[in-house]
């Protein structure tokens, strides 16, 4: 029986394919996918008759949340 140290075995079947790549190149097209999704959800919301409005703390009235906003939202 052959004791295999963890360096010998990384050395044996190397970096694999998803860890020697940077994440952030995936996560820039699920950011945007994300966004997409949630405008589109919001629009056929808004188009359904659900009012979209939002008021910061302390604000004495709503305001309606414009279209693109919860686009930008997300991106941010």
């Amino acid at each position: 029986m052959s004791v295999t140290t963890p360096q010998a075995r990384a050395r044996r079947t190397g970096p694999g394919l998803l860890s020697a790549r940077p994440e952030w190149p995936a996560g820039i097209p699920a950011v945007l996918a994300g966004a997409v999704v949630t405008e589109a959800f919001a629009l056929v919301a808004r188009a359904a008759g659900v009012p979209m409005e939002a008021a910061s703390p302390g604000a004495a009235e709503a305001e309606e949340i414009p279209a693109g906003g919860f686009f930008g939202g997300v991106l941010f």
